[in-house]
């Protein structure tokens, strides 16, 4: 796909770091959460090891859509480590596990809830690790809509988030990774990127892809998330491959059923990042105004997709 870039965000060399990045260069602690929930927040792993690199603090946290958190802790955000024990629900599937497992670290797991309840486990957490800076991560772009697409992935989810970061002081990023990989208007989202970022396009070091590889193979293939094994295939410069001829979604093609008119072909676009900055995504969709309406209207903050875009439209 031929792909036209908004005037003055030239395309970045590989592994360069822009000087505009300073805007994240300049704080020490720093939280990567998975916006979206299941695996997002493993679209974060090459940013992660960035900034490691560069001697941040970094502390990551997904939006879990793990079922049995509440085993574990009835605080809304859970510590996760190698040593959690699974349960007979989360027994193959587990991101935040599996992160955890594959980095030894702590990965935080956030339960579904309200904005207002994540904005109250996270203040915690922010206090507690004295993060400076949040960074939302968004595989694929259901995080920044424009109200005209035909399509949609999942948007609920990434934007109970974004509202979520909304009532905290402390600043945040939206990246959106692996943008090109959902069955949504690609070029739409390009005039959504030119008309509200102030960012450059970042196209990670192929550093990192072999240690991301092991860790996409410590998932359950029926699991595997397409976002992430397209990062990984655009990685490693498997241009212009659908997604289902790529042997490692063979089995969660035929789980789920789908066919590879589904989705785009691997590009390089697919592995680049894109940074928006929170108020400008909220500001830039009316989908946030019509959610926050819909949250006034009942406690019922889990809407199935159909009542999404009825709501929206």
């Amino acid at each position: 796909m031929a792909l036209t870039y908004p005037t003055g965000y030239g395309l970045n060399i590989k592994g360069q770091w822009y000087p505009q990045m300073d805007t994240i260069n300049k704080y020490s602690r720093i939280l990567l959460v998975g916006c979206g929930g299941g695996y997002d927040i493993f679209a974060g792993y090459f940013l992660y090891k960035e900034l490691l690199r560069r001697k941040k603090t970094v502390i990551l946290a997904n939006h879990s859509f793990t079922d049995d958190l509440h085993v574990y802790s009835d605080t809304t955000v859970v510590p996760i480590t190698s040593e959690t024990k699974r349960t007979r629900k989360n027994k193959n599937y587990f991101p935040e596990h599996t992160l955890a497992s594959h980095l030894n670290i702590t990965v935080y797991g956030i339960r579904l809830h309200s904005p207002t309840e994540i904005q109250y486990g996270l203040a915690r957490l922010i206090d507690e690790k004295k993060i400076e800076l949040i960074v939302a991560v968004d595989a694929g772009h259901d995080a920044v809509l424009t109200g005209e697409e035909k399509q949609w992935g999942s948007p609920t989810e990434d934007a109970t988030m974004i509202l979520a970061l909304r009532g905290l002081t402390t600043p945040s990023l939206v990246v959106c990774v692996s943008a090109p990989t959902e069955n949504m208007d690609f070029p739409l989202f390009l005039q959504q990127f030119a008309r509200i970022s102030k960012y450059p396009i970042w196209e990670p070091p192929s550093d990192d892809t072999e240690s991301f590889k092991e860790l996409l193979d410590s998932t359950d293939p029926v699991t595997r998330s397409i976002p992430n094994e397209s990062l990984l295939a655009a990685m490693e410069g498997r241009y212009g491959q659908p997604h289902y001829p790529n042997p490692r979604l063979n089995v969660r093609a035929l789980a789920d059923d789908f066919i590879e008119e589904d989705y785009p072909p691997v590009t390089r676009e697919t592995g680049y990042h894109y940074f928006f900055d929170l108020t400008s995504v909220i500001k830039g969709s009316p989908f946030y105004t019509s959610l926050v309406e819909r949250y006034r209207e009942t406690e019922d903050f889990r809407l199935s997709l159909s009542e999404t875009m009825k709501k929206f439209r």
